[in-house]
């Protein structure tokens, strides 16, 4: 995005999907602790390295993140045609 001078213009994207991703390794690796009512958050823990971790998300934070992924979907789509080419070359190696 840089190359292109886009970060500017889509200064989430980069972020956002970095979040999305932390989220989902963090959910592939772990288990799950369970749901707290009183907090509204879930639980999960893993092991790294020997060492156990726990990283709780909040139902807001999730909720604030699905929002911001869904407008990145957005954004990701005016991205595309801002900088994929305008004929065959965008598949060609």
């Amino acid at each position: 995005m840089e190359d292109r001078e886009l970060s500017d213009s889509y200064p989430f994207v980069v972020p956002v999907l970095q979040k999305l991703f932390d989220l989902r390794n963090v959910m592939a690796h772990s288990i799950g602790d369970g749901y707290d009512d009183a907090a509204r958050s879930i639980s999960l823990t893993s092991v790294r390295r020997g060492r156990e971790e726990r990283k709780t998300f909040t139902l807001v934070y999730l909720h604030w993140l699905q929002e911001q992924a869904e407008q990145v979907v957005r954004e990701l789509g005016e991205l595309f045609w801002l900088i994929a080419p305008d004929n065959e070359q965008w598949h060609e190696g």
